[in-house]
This record gives C-alpha cells, structure tokens and sequence, in this order.
C-alpha cells in the first residue's frame, strides 16, 4: 500500500513528464483531473478549442499510463 508522500511524488513525476512533453499537456491534465474542470471550461478558459482539450487529455492519459505501467 501506497502512502500519500509516495503518491504525491509519483504524481508530481508524471506532471513533469507530461511538462518535458508538451506543458500544454500537464495544464489541461491538472485542470481537469486534479481541479474537476469540464472539457469546455478548459477550452474556454485556455482559449482552445475543445477538441484541442480533449486531444491533450488524451496525451496525458497515455504518460500516466506509461509511467503507471497500466
């Protein structure tokens, strides 16, 4: 079983991958996972398309699996 510090890291880990990436990545990730944002409310707040959204969430989705090893 996991504890929180080690959770915490092994997130902070995949944020900094998803930012050597593309820091557009870990935005919307963070935005959405973390802080609960919809798909258009990233879009409109970041002032990008929601398909854009969704494509980032998509790459990030894939990085946390990788790096989770799922």
């Amino acid at each position: 079983v996991m504890n929180e510090a080690e959770t915490e890291f092994e997130l902070d880990a995949i944020i900094d991958a998803m930012k050597r990436k593309n820091s557009d990545i870990a935005e919307v990730f963070v935005r959405c996972y973390l802080h609960g944002f919809e798909i258009s409310e990233i879009a409109s707040n970041l002032g990008i398309q929601e398909r854009r959204v969704r494509y980032l969430l998509k790459q990030g989705e894939e990085i946390r699996d990788r790096m989770m090893n799922y």
